[in-house]
């Protein structure tokens, strides 16, 4: 009783609504189907994924030799939603350098590198990063045809999957040839790694080293590429290094590789997706808690439904009262809008929740 009159006290001030709601994930899964994009390569077969450029204006593609991954994710969404990603990580094991040598490996570079650095301008520090990106299939072609005609890497004047960014506009970008063409990228991700270490004064790459992209899901183009893919049944990436390779014989100095292992590598694991999953935002936050009308053992009893009503005030006052940390701690005791901890749950049921939910509900669903 004492806790519904201090509710029924706090019926006259508002505050920011937050987003108040569970994250499903899904994985880690291994890839279905991965191919080293080089036409003279051996594709889907491939031991090992070399990641490497020919140089500048060759007459080539910049990214020449890279790393095609496909994963199967048909039925893999949770029911309900809709569903945004909220975070996003692939990882891939760096098999050994084009040198062979365990103690003269490629380079780290966990950093962008600008186009003018690949096009004779100094570079600020060593090495060349390995980016992620995702995959442009060529005009056409689907992904279920490109299975039926045993992957070729090469089809139609072209590599069958492109590696592709999303330009200042929004719109979906092949950068095989970024350099030549004379635009700046925006890789998804940039591979980093703890397994290190020094030769020669810098930093090198292991052999078998775990390489791990987290993928920028804040972006709302690579965000809707994941939720499509996730949605339709199928989520494709490409890994590319502008490491320059050399042909033998030419005197010109090579840049050490690097060499992925892949589906077909032995004595490695295979690589991992994994993706997390949220409800996009009503607009309603945490006062969006029940649909509207409903009581226990309704369908959507317990269920947000994009509207803020007496029935979620109803709802979360009976949970506050219950003292049910999961459904009704939503922020630090004692907090004030601006302090540390403020919309953080403490694991515990205070006043401080209350007041915070009772803020939320009369602010409303914004929009």
């Amino acid at each position: 009783m004492r806790r519904t009159v201090l509710m029924m006290s706090l019926l006259a001030s508002t505050t920011t609504p937050v987003a108040f709601a569970g994250s499903p994930t899904i994985g880690p899964l291994a890839p279905d189907f991965d191919i080293w994009m080089y036409p003279p390569g051996s594709g889907s077969f491939a031991p090992a994924a070399s990641l490497f450029s020919p140089g500048s204006l060759t007459g080539d593609p910049d990214r020449l030799g890279y790393y095609f991954l496909g994963f199967d994710v048909e039925d893999l969404l949770p029911a309900g939603g809709p569903w945004q990603v909220s975070s996003a990580t692939l990882t891939v094991y760096l098999l050994n350098s084009s040198t062979f040598s365990p103690t003269d490996g490629v380079l780290y570079d966990p950093t962008y590198d600008a186009r003018e650095t690949y096009a004779g301008q100094p570079d600020a520090d060593p090495g060349r990063p390995i980016e992620l990106y995702g995959s442009m299939l060529q005009e056409e072609l689907t992904y279920e045809d490109w299975e039926l005609s045993g992957y070729p890497v090469f089809g139609g004047g072209g590599y069958q999957s492109l590696p592709m960014d999303f330009d200042e506009n929004g719109d979906t970008r092949d950068v095989q040839d970024s350099v030549d063409a004379g635009f700046e990228v925006n890789p998804w991700a940039i591979a980093t790694t703890t397994d290190t270490y020094s030769a020669g004064g810098t930093m090198r790459i292991a052999d078998s080293a775990l390489l791990i992209f987290d993928i920028d899901v804040s972006d709302p183009n690579i965000n809707a590429y994941l939720m499509s893919g996730l949605e339709e049944g199928v989520i494709g990436f490409n890994v590319s290094s502008l490491h320059v390779a050399v042909q033998p014989g030419t005197g010109e100095d090579p840049e050490i590789y690097p060499r992925l292992g892949t589906l077909e590598s032995f004595l490695l694991p295979d690589p991992s997706l994994t993706i997390t999953v949220e409800p996009v935002s009503s607009g309603c936050g945490v006062a969006d808690v029940t649909t509207d009308g409903t009581n226990p053992g309704d369908a959507g009893f317990g269920e947000p439904d994009s509207v803020v009503s007496v029935s979620d005030l109803t709802f979360f006052v009976e949970q506050w009262t219950n003292g049910s940390t999961s459904e009704a701690d939503l922020t630090t005791d004692g907090t004030n809008p601006g302090d540390a901890g403020f919309g953080v749950p403490d694991g515990a049921v205070s006043v401080s929740d209350l007041t915070f939910f009772v803020e939320a509900w009369i602010a409303g669903c914004a929009g």
